[in-house]
């Protein structure tokens, strides 16, 4: 028998009763399917739920039940809003998306649904909870959720089409940048479009900061992973990114970066500065502008240690700003999951962020 499949609806969000109507509009009584209802009463609850009729899909009120309890049973939350703290960690669906991930499911395994590599075609298997973004998760090209959401998103947004990017025509009409791309996202995107993937410290080089002749040349630019290490100040290079684009030009952007709270900067007065391994430990030492020495220990580097240093940690409010005074539009933070692509990680930090360069 399949493996019975959990959602959880709060009936203290706006318009419950509608979320239900949508549901049962989805699932049926044959589907091994359950939804638990929570924060409301059985007079609330009942006569919505008995309007239904016997075609009803299964259903049960747990009104004395608080959510943090029932988390650990749940694959979904039947919403379209915001998170709350209890059920943060989990996928935020509508009756439509939940049933597409219902569909997904993956037979005698909990919590576990099937999807197909966007970049690549090959066929894997995803935690309905989400694996860290950067996690490999498909055995074909090696490519993480966060790879494959961001190729989701440059085929609806630059090739407007839902469909896999790998499936999609070639386009030598497009032109497109990246800056140090994941792997297996730049060779697809080289064989889609005119594309080069960049790098700081060797060719083809691109420096985000100062884009020279690259100025006003892009359909797309990708920068996933990278302002984080670009030395303060950090500002010319969202405007860098801004300048990269042809008018209406479209960039997708990610860093990690908290959803609330203040911008870091780990090192604000850095200048002159190497990094030496000391009793084991990396430490950096800078010069200041003015001429001060300072030591720092406790240094947070990504892809290994002793490899990129991560010079500040973003918070979700001064990245938009940041974008927006950097002169971007459409500026959206693109939180929706593609579980038939394997997209979709915990949290509400590190999502992609998509923008545009205004057509004049």
């Amino acid at each position: 028998m399949d493996s019975l499949f959990v959602a959880a609806l709060d009936w203290r969000v706006r318009d419950a009763a509608g979320l239900l109507h949508d549901y049962a509009g989805r699932f049926g009584p044959d589907d091994h399917a359950t939804l638990l209802i929570h924060g409301g009463s059985a007079a609330d609850v009942a006569p919505v739920a008995a309007a239904l009729g016997e075609a009803a899909p299964a259903m049960v009120l747990v009104e004395d039940v608080a959510a943090a309890q029932l988390e650990p049973r749940v694959d979904a939350v039947l919403s379209t809003g915001s998170a709350d703290s209890a059920l943060a960690e989990l996928p935020r669906l509508g009756a439509g998306d939940l049933r597409a991930l219902y569909d997904l499911r993956l037979p005698g395994a909990a919590r576990a649904h099937r999807f197909t590599c966007n970049l690549c075609g090959t066929a894997g298997i995803a935690e309905t909870r989400g694996w860290p973004r950067d996690t490999a998760t498909c055995s074909g090209c090696g490519s993480a959720a966060r790879f494959r959401g961001l190729a989701d998103l440059i085929g609806r947004e630059l090739f407007g089409s839902a469909a896999p990017l790998h499936t999609l025509p070639v386009r030598p009409d497009l032109t497109g940048v990246g800056m140090s791309d994941p792997l297996p996202l730049a060779a697809l995107l080289g064989r889609r479009m005119a594309y080069a993937n960049t790098y700081y410290h060797c060719e083809p080089r691109l420096d985000v900061c100062a884009p020279g002749d690259h100025a006003g040349r892009y359909d797309l630019v990708v920068c996933s992973e990278v302002l984080e290490h670009v030395p303060p100040p950090v500002e010319p290079a969202f405007t860098g990114l801004h300048d990269l684009l042809k008018p209406g030009g479209l960039l997708v952007f990610s860093v990690p970066y908290r959803p609330d709270g203040e911008t870091v900067e780990h090192f604000p007065e850095l200048h002159d500065y190497e990094i030496a391994l000391r009793d084991g430990e990396h430490v950096l030492r800078n010069t200041t502008r003015d001429g001060r020495l300072e030591e720092h220990r406790g240094l947070v580097f990504h892809g290994g240690p002793g490899e990129t240093l991560e010079l500040r940690f973003f918070a979700l409010p001064d990245l938009l700003a940041r974008l927006e005074a950097a002169g971007f539009v459409d500026v959206r933070v693109r939180r929706e999951p593609n579980f038939a692509h394997g997209v979709w990680w915990p949290g509400a930090d590190g999502w992609p962020i998509t923008a545009r360069r205004p057509t004049a």
